[in-house]
């Protein structure tokens, strides 16, 4: 029976941040496929079909050149990424532009790795989400809507998935603090418990934390 250690204990609540996060990206990753069918049918309907002569004797140029439809494929790219958001950083998969990070280290890169998500990442983190909550209520309680007047209502329910998705990145950032302090700060054998091969540099990112 595995020991309980107070390591142990930070690192099983890191799994149980990182989960989150994860689970509802692996839900989101599920609004590509609405996403392609719309743009599809908009892209289509708009090329092939708009200006026949069936379709303009009743009156159906309007399920063809709808804002609605238009608003939806943004609706669906944003909700995509605000709610992906997580998922990449609990999977060490965001985009990164490491001009130095090669020569460094696995302590130096790990070092590093919690230095940035203290001093950069989380603070934007926490402020993002606080200034994303008051933004879907200011959308709310003004029942803002599309800026054309044929476009979808209820504008905060898509403003809602940019503070959802700042949320689930804020609970990926503080895994990696408490992942990375054990990392650097914990025995030897706390590092492969840890599960930071590819923050610091032991295996490629993206690869799944078993």
């Amino acid at each position: 029976m595995e020991a309980r250690t107070p390591t142990t204990r930070v690192l099983r609540f890191c799994d149980f941040l990182d989960a989150i996060p994860v689970r509802i990206g692996q839900v989101a990753a599920w609004l590509l496929v609405p996403m392609v069918l719309i743009i599809l049918y908009d892209v289509t309907a708009r090329r092939y079909f708009r200006h026949l002569d069936w379709v303009i004797e009743n009156d159906l140029q309007h399920f063809m050149n709808s804002s609605k439809i238009q608003d939806s494929e943004w609706h669906f790219s944003a909700a995509l990424m605000f709610l992906s958001m997580g998922y990449a950083a609990s999977r060490n998969i965001q985009i990164r532009l490491d001009l130095f990070r090669e020569k460094f280290t696995a302590p130096c890169r790990v070092a590093v790795e919690l230095a940035g998500t203290l001093v950069l990442w989380l603070p934007y983190l926490i402020i993002a989400t606080f200034y994303g909550v008051d933004y879907v209520l200011d959308a709310y309680l003004t029942n803002e809507q599309s800026h054309t007047l044929t476009g979808l209502p209820h504008r905060w329910v898509i403003k809602t998935t940019l503070a959802v998705g700042f949320m689930l990145a804020l609970l990926a950032a503080i895994s990696l603090v408490l992942r990375a302090s054990v990392w650097l700060l914990g025995p030897m054998e706390d590092r492969r418990a840890a599960r930071l091969e590819s923050v610091s540099g032991e295996i490629e990112a993206g690869q799944p934390r078993k």
